[in-house]
C-alpha cells in the first residue's frame, strides 16, 4: 500500500503550489439555501440497518476516559459531526461541497446497491462500482481520519509557505498581496479535503476490490456491531491474499477476498466465529462511537471500546507523506523558482 501512495501525493503538492502562488479567488455570496451542516461519517442508510422495532438504535460513546455511555437514537441523530468536511474560511455553500456533492451521491448509489445485494445477491457493474466507492469512503471519512489529513496538510502548507513566500512576494505587487500565512492556511484546509477525495477515488483500489470474490455471510445468532472503524481489511488491499469486510446489518457481513487461500479461509470459518472476530476489531478500534441494535453487548462494548490502537489507513498514508516531504519540497522549490523566472521574464518583455 505504501508504494500506491507516493505518486498521488506529488500531484497534490503541485496543486498546492499553484494555489499558493495564484492571486486570491473571491467567492461571491450565494442565493441558494444553506445546506445542512450535519456531515455524516456513518450514513443514515447504513445506520438504519441497525434500527429495532421502534426505528431506533443504540449509540455507545466514551465521553469521559473509560466510561462508556449508551443512548437510544434515530439514525439521523448519530454518526455525524457538524461541518466535519467543511473548508473553513469559505461560505457554507462552497465550504460544504464535499458532503453534499461528493459523499451524498456516493451514499445514495451505495444504498441502492446494498438493497439489491441483500435481496438478490447480485449487482450490475455500475452498482458494484458504487459499492466499492462506498467501501473506500468508509476508510477515509471518519472524524479521526479527517483530523489526520488536516494536521498533515497544515504541516505541509506551513513548510511550503516558508519556501514559497519569497516567490509569492516576487510575483505580486505590494497592493495586491494578501497575508501569505492566511493563504497557506486556506490552501492547507482545502488540500485536506482534496486528499480525502483522492484517496477514496484511487483507481487501483477500485480495480482490486472489483476483482475479488464477494460474499454476504449470515452471522447466525452472533449479532454484528458497527462503529467509526467499520471496515476490517488486510494490511495490503492489492494482490493475492487481500481481503476486506464490512458488517451491513446486525446479521449480515459483506466479505471480499482475493486468492484461493483467502477464499478457503473465509468459506471454512464458522459464521459466529467470523462475527466475533469482526466485533472485536470493530469495537476495539472504535474511536468515537459504536452502534448496536440492542443492549445485549453492553458489557463487552464497555470492556473493549478503543482498546486497539492500530493505525488507520489514513495514519499510514500520512506517515508516507511525511517521509516524502524533503524530496517533495526540493522538487517544488525548483518548480517555484522556474515559475518566478518565467513570470519575471514576461514582465521584462512587456516593459520593452
Amino acid at each position: 500500500m505504501t508504494d500506491v501512495s507516493r505518486g498521488r501525493y506529488i500531484a497534490l503538492d503541485s496543486a498546492l503550489l499553484s494555489t499558493l502562488l495564484s492571486v486570491n479567488v473571491r467567492f461571491e455570496s450565494s442565493a441558494l439555501m444553506a445546506p445542512s451542516k450535519k456531515h455524516h461519517f456513518l450514513p443514515v442508510f447504513y445506520l438504519s440497518r441497525w434500527t429495532g422495532e421502534h426505528g431506533t438504535l443504540i449509540e455507545y460513546k466514551r465521553p469521559y476516559q473509560n466510561r462508556v455511555r449508551s443512548k437510544e437514537r434515530h439514525p439521523q441523530g448519530t454518526g455525524y459531526i457538524e461541518r466535519l468536511y467543511a473548508v473553513e474560511g469559505l461560505p457554507d455553500v462552497v465550504a460544504n461541497e464535499m458532503e453534499h456533492q461528493f459523499f451524498s451521491p456516493v451514499d445514495g448509489r451505495a444504498a441502492s446497491a446494498l438493497v439489491r445485494m441483500l435481496k438478490y445477491a447480485s449487482l450490475t457493474d455500475r452498482q458494484a462500482e458504487a459499492w466499492v466507492d462506498f467501501l473506500a469512503s468508509l476508510l477515509f471519512r471518519m472524524p479521526n481520519d479527517v483530523d489526520t489529513f488536516r494536521t498533515l496538510t497544515a504541516e505541509l502548507a506551513s513548510k511550503l509557505a516558508s519556501v514559497l513566500q519569497p516567490v509569492y512576494d516576487g510575483l505580486h505587487p505590494l497592493p495586491e498581496k494578501r497575508d501569505f500565512e492566511n493563504i497557506a492556511r486556506e490552501v492547507g484546509a482545502q488540500a485536506a479535503i482534496d486528499l480525502i477525495r483522492q484517496a477514496i477515488t484511487d483507481g487501483r483500489f477500485k480495480t482490486s476490490i472489483l476483482g475479488m470474490r464477494w460474499r454476504v455471510i449470515d452471522s447466525g445468532e452472533q449479532l454484528l456491531l458497527t462503529s467509526d472503524r467499520p471496515v476490517v481489511h488486510t494490511p495490503n488491499l492489492v494482490g493475492d491474499g487481500a481481503g476486506i469486510m464490512l458488517p451491513v446489518s446486525p446479521t449480515k457481513l459483506f466479505v471480499a477476498t482475493s486468492g484461493d487461500e483467502a477464499d478457503r479461509e473465509v468459506a471454512s470459518a464458522p459464521p459466529h466465529v467470523l462475527a466475533q472476530a469482526m466485533n472485536a476489531a470493530i469495537v476495539g478500534r472504535a474511536r468515537r462511537i459504536v452502534v448496536a441494535q440492542s443492549r445485549c453487548h453492553e458489557e463487552y462494548i464497555q470492556d473493549t471500546f478503543g482498546t486497539d490502537d492500530s493505525p488507520s489507513l489514513a495514519d499510514r498514508l500520512a506517515d508516507v507523506q511525511r517521509q516524502q516531504l524533503p524530496t517533495i519540497m526540493a522538487a517544488l522549490k525548483l518548480q517555484a523558482d522556474k515559475t518566478l523566472r518565467a513570470r519575471l521574464g514576461e514582465s521584462k518583455a512587456r516593459v520593452k
